[in-house]
C-alpha cells in the first residue's frame, strides 16, 4: 500500500507516523493560510449616513464566505486519486492531494481492505467535510466496472462512517462544471485544475487532478444552489 500526498507547493517532507516502523507514505505539503471571519457587528447608537447609491441599509448584499473543505475522490482498485480543496474568502486552495494504490499481486479482499484504511487515514489527516465521489457509470470491460464499483463502495462506506456529507457526480458532470464541457480530455482536466488553484503544474498522475477536478465541481453546484435558494427566499 502507498500513499502520496502533494500540497500546492513544495515543502520538506514530513513522515505521516512520527513513531513505529518506517511508513509506507511520504507526504509533501503546506500549510493553509489561516481563516478569517469578519468581525461581529456593533449596532451603532446613532443612525448612520448611508452611502449614495442606497436606499436602505437593506440594499447591501452580504457574501457567505464560509469555509468549506471538500474531497473529492476519484475511486479505483489498483489507483484511487484524492484531492481536498478548500473555498475561502481567498478562493479556492489545494490543500492537498495524492493517489492510493494497492498491490496487485494481493487477493481483492485484501486490497479493498487496504483502500478502506488508507482513505480513512486520508479523512482523518485533512478534515474535510464533504466527500465528492466519481458515480461509477457502465463500462464495456465488465472486470474493470466490478472492481471499479467495489472500490467505490469502499470509499462511499467510508466517508460515511467517518462523519462526512457523500455526494456523487458523473464525469460528465464534473467536465461541464470544471472545463465548461462534457468532452474534455485528461490533459483540459488537468490544465483547468492547475490554473483554478493556482498551482506551478496540474496534479500528477491523472487521478489526483480528477479528484480536484470533484472537489471543483461539489464546490460550483454547492454555491450554485445556495444562490438559488437565497434568490427563491427573497422572492418568496
Amino acid at each position: 500500500m502507498l500513499r502520496a500526498a502533494v500540497g500546492s507547493s513544495g515543502s520538506k517532507p514530513f513522515l505521516s507516523r512520527p513513531a513505529g516502523p518506517p511508513p509506507s507514505s511520504l507526504y509533501v505539503g503546506r500549510s493553509v493560510l489561516g481563516d478569517v471571519f469578519p468581525g461581529a457587528e456593533q449596532k451603532p447608537s446613532f443612525r448612520p449616513m448611508l452611502p449614495l447609491g442606497f436606499a436602505n441599509r437593506r440594499s447591501i448584499r452580504r457574501v457567505d464566505w464560509r469555509i468549506v473543505r471538500v474531497i473529492g475522490i476519484d475511486p479505483g482498485l489498483t489507483r484511487t486519486g484524492y484531492g481536498v480543496v478548500e473555498r475561502s474568502a481567498g478562493g479556492l486552495v489545494a490543500v492537498g492531494f495524492g493517489v492510493i494504490k494497492t498491490a496487485r499481486d494481493q487477493p481483492s479482499a485484501e486490497r479493498l481492505a487496504d483502500l478502506g484504511a488508507e482513505i480513512a487515514a486520508v479523512i482523518d489527516q485533512f478534515r474535510p467535510e464533504v466527500a465528492a465521489v466519481e458515480r461509477v457509470f457502465f463500462n464495456s470491460n465488465v472486470k474493470t466496472a466490478m472492481s471499479v464499483g467495489q472500490a467505490s463502495g469502499v470509499v462511499l462506506a467510508g466517508a460515511a462512517r467517518a462523519g462526512l456529507e457523500v455526494v456523487t457526480y458523473t464525469p460528465t458532470a464534473v467536465k461541464q462544471s470544471v472545463v465548461g464541457f462534457g468532452s474534455a480530455t485528461k490533459d483540459q482536466i488537468g490544465s483547468m485544475v492547475c490554473a483554478l488553484l493556482r498551482l506551478e503544474s496540474a496534479p500528477k498522475p491523472p487521478d489526483a487532478a480528477d479528484a480536484c477536478a470533484l472537489a471543483i465541481c461539489h464546490i460550483n453546484r454547492s454555491g450554485l444552489s445556495r444562490a438559488i435558494s437565497r434568490a427563491q427566499k427573497e422572492a418568496g
